[in-house]
């Protein structure tokens, strides 16, 4: 949505505003929040080696422990079920309750889980592992405050940097993770990742306020404080002219992703051989690409083209890779399929994201991005199952051809 068409109250081309009145102008950026963002970042880093290294060290504790196959898809599943529960919760939790305690109780549910993982001796154990992923969404949080500190102009920037810190977060943590379990034992890199997720902790405590949203007029006071769990708050931004569309857009667009990343680890190594190192490769890569991207491309774009269009460029985008990836034969043919299913991953990621944080009132920040987890973690429920039918009963080419077909019937919607 444009910055006149708020002014204006006429509706977005992304639907965004359809039906709305008259809008206040764009949210002001809090004076000052550069050491802010700078927190954010250095966080959302620190929690993704932390995250990492948990996901190297993990192979080899089930390994020791005996999982198999089906096993670990379920163990897998079960982790998605539990965020895709807990996301449109904990995102109204930051809403009542502020960035610094939504924040701090991820940190320290991540601590948990670390230290659960580094003394754990059993399949049941395992499981309960899982358990408090309930309270860990660090990502949304920060996608919270990021909004609440940002304009509307400089929002879709602000939040591609945020998978900047994620990407880098990512490279290390595959690092040192690999290092530290090949060196040591995944009981270590357990530890490791706690005692990082600790810090974080301490680090936002002290450094995030207690709430990031501007301060509310003295009218608004009457107002009866809406709870974590009141139902009808979800309803309500879901009833929010554009919301409902842009989260289902949101969703097809993440299922055309998940249906090559879910299984892409068993593609690389079952259909091109790939062996431990080279895939490790290919993955460093990709984050490469897609941090270049973030900075060189996802901002300067969003400035000069609309939240529809950047939405369709990116559907066009990832209708190309899948095709691509349909007729690969080998691993050059995936690097070279692989560069557009990136580019149009991060850029309807950021736009969406803050196409969606514009279109509530501020207080709602949380809860949108709340829900933006959510629609992840559905496309994390479903496409693994999804794209296991596809490729042992139709073949590798079906997963690039059915990520495209969703792609082009997007197209197809948002044309018509």
């Amino acid at each position: 949505m444009s910055v006149n068409q708020r002014r204006i109250g006429k509706p977005s081309a992304d639907g965004a505003g359809a039906g709305v009145k008259s809008d206040p102008p764009p949210r002001k950026a809090t004076s000052g929040p550069g050491r802010l963002l700078f927190v954010v970042h250095l966080n959302n880093m620190l929690h993704n080696v932390a995250n990492m290294m948990n996901q190297t060290a993990l192979p080899f504790l089930t390994k020791s422990l005996g999982v198999g196959n089906r096993l670990y898809g379920a163990f897998t599943t079960t982790a998605a079920v539990v965020q895709l529960i807990g996301s449109p919760l904990f995102g109204r939790f930051g809403d009542v309750y502020g960035g610094r305690l939504s924040l701090s109780v991820s940190f320290l549910a991540m601590t948990s889980v670390c230290v659960m993982l580094a003394t754990c001796a059993s399949i049941p154990v395992l499981f309960l592992t899982r358990l408090p992923l309930l309270f860990i969404h660090v990502v949304p949080s920060f996608q919270m405050v990021v909004s609440d500190v940002t304009d509307d102009e400089s929002r879709a920037g602000a939040l591609g940097l945020l998978g900047l810190s994620l990407i880098t977060g990512i490279v290390l943590g595959a690092l040192f993770g690999g290092i530290v379990t090949e060196k040591y034992s995944p009981s270590t890199s357990f530890l490791a990742a706690a005692v990082l997720s600790l810090l974080s902790t301490v680090l936002v405590w002290f450094t995030i306020p207690t709430q990031t949203k501007q301060k509310k007029k003295k009218d608004d006071k009457s107002k009866p404080k809406r709870g974590v769990f009141d139902v009808n708050e979800l309803k309500r931004l879901l009833r929010i002219p554009g919301v409902a569309k842009l989260l289902g857009t949101k969703f097809f667009l993440q299922m055309s992703v998940m249906i090559i990343q879910s299984i892409l680890p068993v593609i690389l190594t079952d259909i091109f051989e790939l062996g431990a190192q080279d895939t490790g490769i290919f993955f460093m890569t990709a984050g490469i690409v897609g941090a270049i991207f973030q900075v060189a491309a996802v901002g300067p774009l969003s400035k000069r083209l609309k939240d529809k269009t950047l939405v369709m460029l990116a559907s066009v985008l990832m209708t190309v890779a899948g095709l691509l990836m349909a007729r690969a034969t080998t691993v050059s043919h995936m690097y070279v399929a692989f560069a557009p299913h990136v580019f149009g991953n991060v850029m309807f990621d950021v736009v969406i994201n803050s196409a969606l944080s514009k279109a509530v009132p501020q207080e709602d920040t949380g809860a949108i991005m709340g829900f933006t987890g959510t629609v992840y973690h559905l496309s994390m429920v479903i496409s693994p199952l999804l794209s296991a039918l596809l490729l042992e009963n139709v073949g590798f080419p079906s997963l690039g051809l059915t990520s495209s077909g969703i792609n082009v019937l997007l197209l197809l919607s948002m044309l018509l």
